[in-house]
């Protein structure tokens, strides 16, 4: 193939340049008043990789330990709240920036070694990345489970058949005095993420989504009946929001002057490119052979027409109508997570003299993949928790100190950038840039 003219490129400032080293520590609990301690006596959380923790497409250790639930349970005082730790760098690896020009990541390989697999109890935080809303609920064996879906966490994070069948056993077994629930994004973001291609029962027919959760939060309702469970669910947020499907412009993009030239063959200006497209992009996939491409269209797994972006929307507004009806008849506590990522998707988040923002690796929120929140995204996200479970049941869980969370993006080594390239790629850019290489 040709080497292109004409190459889309997209300006990735790799530098995390909210705090100075000074200004990092571990977050410490506050005081905690003694009805705020009764309502988080025992403290589970329920849900997906968003509840779990996963960061640049992997679960581990240094990303764990600021999952939105943990950042919870330190902020209420527990002492005890136990996670299936995974040692760094996790399963199946996390990504790290290894190059800049043109832009790309590198996974480390794989450690999956378990931290605290003998706990004789269950995890406090039960997220199991790749879990749908039916997961919550469904006692089918969880080592035939992971390996029938290729998803080692089933069994990794369940563990023992004799501490629970399902999720929900294994969260009602603790006896919890507080629950929190975020379930439902996967049911669409499989969709959102294949272009299309994949899609779930609950997908198909949301009428079935609200089945599912309506006998998990009448289940829920149930336990609270007896023993005074307090139960906060979140809803969905708008998938438009997330950089896997905002960071690849339609358009062929020329280096020289940054202006568009033409879409992508088989792409219109309309149609979101989703992160996987950069693959096919680099071998010449969108790109006219006049331009040095081969001259074909970009696959369809990695676009989202028009037509999917309208489905994807349709289907996040009915889930969080279920979500919010489900809330109100169970007096449960709504944590509209949708309503606050698109402020912040719309305007930032001022962090002292920063402006976090929902952009692809600059903007400190989204972690490489695209996808899942970096620690400090989870900071926010355990904020909103703590914002509703407080005002809903009238308990005092202190915020989240933002500025205590560390960046999360790593390089694969040191050297990578020169201030030279940082002045390169933008004038402005570098006297932002604080710290470029972080170890957490």
């Amino acid at each position: 193939m040709k080497t292109p003219k004409f190459l889309m490129y997209v300006f990735l400032f790799v530098g995390i340049f909210i705090f100075g080293c000074e200004d990092f520590s571990e977050i410490e609990a506050p005081t905690i008043d003694q009805k705020t301690s009764e309502l988080l006596a025992s403290y589970v959380a329920i849900g997906n990789s968003l509840t779990a923790g996963l960061q640049s497409n992997s679960l581990y250790e240094s990303s764990q330990k600021y999952s939105y639930p943990a950042l919870i349970a330190r902020q209420g005082g527990v002492e005890d709240f136990q996670q299936p730790l995974i040692q760094d760098p996790g399963i199946p690896g996390r990504m790290r920036i290894e190059k800049i020009d043109p832009f790309a990541t590198k996974a480390d390989p794989p450690n999956p070694t378990p931290l605290n697999a003998t706990l004789p109890r269950p995890y406090n935080n039960l997220g199991i990345p790749g879990a749908i809303l039916f997961d919550a609920i469904d006692n089918e064996d969880f080592a035939t489970k992971s390996a029938q879906r290729n998803n080692p966490f089933f069994h990794l994070i369940l563990r023992d058949s004799q501490l629970g069948g399902s999720v929900f056993e294994q969260a009602i077994a603790q006896n919890p005095t507080l629950m929190t629930v975020w379930f439902g994004n996967n049911d669409i973001l499989s969709y959102a993420t294949s272009g299309g291609t994949t899609v779930l029962p609950t997908t198909a027919n949301p009428d079935l989504f609200t089945a599912i959760y309506s006998q998990l939060a009448g289940a829920l309702a149930q336990t609270a009946g007896v023993s005074g469970l307090k139960v906060a669910i979140a809803n969905i947020p708008d998938v438009s929001v997330i950089p896997f499907v905002n960071t690849v412009p339609p358009f062929i993009i020329n280096p020289e002057t940054g202006e568009p030239v033409m879409p992508f063959i088989g792409v219109t200006p309309q149609d979101k490119v989703l992160l996987t497209a950069l693959e096919f992009i680099n071998q010449g996939f969108g790109i006219p052979e006049a331009l040095g491409g081969n001259g074909q269209p970009l696959p369809g797994h990695v676009v989202l027409t028009v037509e999917e972006q309208q489905f994807v929307a349709d289907r996040v507004s009915r889930f969080n109508q279920t979500i919010a009806a489900i809330a109100s008849q169970f007096d449960f506590a709504l944590v509209d997570i949708q309503t606050r990522f698109n402020q912040i998707h719309a305007n930032g988040y001022q962090l002292g003299t920063a402006t976090l923002t929902t952009q692809f690796v600059t903007g400190g929120i989204f972690s490489l993949d695209g996808v899942h929140p970096t620690s400090v995204g989870s900071g926010l996200i355990a904020n909103e928790f703590i914002q509703a479970i407080n005002q809903k049941f009238g308990v005092q869980i202190p915020e989240v100190q933002i500025g205590t969370i560390p960046p999360s993006i790593e390089f694969v080594a040191k050297g990578l950038l020169t201030p030279n390239d940082f002045m390169k790629l933008d004038t402005n850019i570098f006297q932002d840039v604080v710290r470029l290489y972080t170890t957490y």
